[in-house]
């Protein structure tokens, strides 16, 4: 495999793993949602909607840990333990 790829790959496994906790809680609140809009009455292939909710809740999970959470002390504090 071409070297770039492999270290594309590897920074995006990394982000994922920093924030693999943040991931963890925050999609256990975003899942309901997605399965609410997107669940099996949307017509929607199984397989599509697994893909997708999982792409959907680790990058939402991402944005808003960074953008929100990680941004104010006590939520911080309060959701991930953290000093």
């Amino acid at each position: 495999m071409n070297p770039l790829i492999d270290n594309k790959i590897s920074d995006v496994m990394k982000v994922v793993g920093i924030y693999s906790m943040d991931i963890y809680i925050i999609g256990s609140l975003i899942q309901p949602l997605i399965k609410m809009l997107f669940g099996t009455g949307s017509g929607f292939e199984y397989w599509i909607y697994v893909i997708g909710s999982t792409f959907i809740v680790i990058v939402t999970s991402i944005l808003i840990s960074k953008y929100i959470i990680r941004k104010v002390k006590w939520l911080r504090l309060l959701l991930l333990g953290l000093d």
